[in-house]
């Protein structure tokens, strides 16, 4: 029986737990890493999974300033990994535990570990020239100690990996990093793409895209670091709508206190009412300027903008044509997208914040597809 040794590293620290068969046992009280199900993966999903990683990587380009407007920050190495062992039976009747040969395996990367390339299933065989083949040594080579203490984490460590039979090195340094999940997937033919706006939380309502397998694997790296960006966007044209709506509260409770007091009506409801007025106005914000920035922070130029954002036009109005669901939150003429890059320029040159990430316009799409025609 195969026994796994699970630890993250992301907010400045490792985390680990135990595994063995349905039985989890957490060392002191670090949160538990639910172990995910070992399938076998087709080719779509192993191809959205090297996607993900992909836009990811870009992703982790974004400057922190800027991803705290549209996306999370965190903290740390950004690897995970696993502990392989297995149960042994011994001649007196009992088990014992053995440790594989490069027993740690690495899980999942973002942030530094990603753009240092780190892979999934690589083996850490070394920390520093130290040869490692036990998840606890690891850990105390990374914390000084088993007790896993943030503040104790190296800054800095070279892997040594084995990856797919090559040995080298990697070096990592522990820092901040954006990270962001823009997509879930869904084998529906009813739809390509669709903006789903969570209203569940008023402070934190959640908003990305709901997309086709087929469709999104079929896309170019540039198209999907596109979508990322006007995802992220649409996540900032969301904060920005709930910052006005929490501006107007004051007076809205107010008004909503006398309007309960004079007429009786029960106001209780009316947040959930008005946060899903929000939700209906981001779907027709336009997000170019912020998908623009966004693009250029990870790595693409205009020109490849362009062509994605083109490429992104023709889809939507064939799969409109088709009788398929494409919410596409971006409206981008020709005279649009060259004012787009020459604030985002003129912001980068003219300030020392390199963080820019220009605003969303509010108002209707339809509106601004209309002054786009006379254009």
């Amino acid at each position: 029986m195969m026994k796994h040794k699970i630890c993250i590293a992301v907010v400045s620290t490792l985390y680990c737990s135990a595994v063995l068969s349905k039985t989890v046992v957490a060392p002191l009280s670090v949160p538990l890493v639910k172990p995910e199900v070992s399938i076998t993966p087709n080719d779509l999903d192993v191809n959205i999974q090297h996607a993900q990683a992909q836009i990811n990587k870009a992703v982790a380009l974004i400057p922190e300033a800027a991803c705290k407007k549209v996306a999370f920050v965190e903290n740390g190495y950004g690897l995970s990994f696993v502990q392989n062992e297995v149960k042994v039976k011994q001649p007196n009747g009992g088990e014992a535990l053995v440790l594989l040969p490069e027993s740690i395996e690495v899980t999942s990367v973002k942030g530094p570990a990603l753009v240092a390339g780190l892979e999934k299933g690589d083996k850490i065989i070394g920390a520093d020239g130290v040869a490692l083949n036990d998840g606890d040594l690891f850990t105390e080579r990374m914390f000084g100690d088993l007790q896993m203490k943030p503040d104790k984490i190296k800054r800095s460590v070279t892997l040594q990996i084995n990856h797919q039979g090559v040995k080298k090195n990697v070096d990592l340094q522990k820092t901040s990093y954006c990270v962001t999940t823009p997509f879930q997937f869904e084998d529906k033919a009813s739809s390509y793409l669709r903006l789903a706006v969570s209203t569940s939380s008023k402070t934190n309502p959640g908003i990305g895209f709901l997309a086709n397998k087929s469709w999104f694997s079929s896309l170019s790296r540039n198209d999907q670091i596109v979508l990322a960006a006007s995802q992220m966007a649409s996540e900032y044209a969301v904060s920005l709508a709930l910052s006005r709506a929490k501006s107007a509260a004051m007076v809205g409770n107010v008004f909503g206190t006398v309007l309960a007091l004079t007429t009786g009506v029960n106001t209780a409801n009316l947040g959930g009412v008005a946060f899903g007025g929000i939700a209906a106005k981001v779907r027709d914000a336009n997000v170019l300027k912020p998908a623009y920035s966004l693009s250029r922070h990870m790595g693409l130029s205009h020109q490849q903008i362009e062509a994605s954002l083109i490429r992104m036009e023709l889809l939507k109005k064939s799969s409109v044509a088709a009788g398929k669901t494409f919410d596409w939150p971006v409206d981008a003429s020709s005279a649009a997208l060259e004012a787009a890059m020459q604030e985002f320029e003129h912001d980068m040159n003219s300030s020392s914040d390199k963080s820019i990430v220009m605003k969303p316009d509010l108002s209707s799409k339809n509106a601004t597809s209309a002054e786009s025609g006379k254009n």
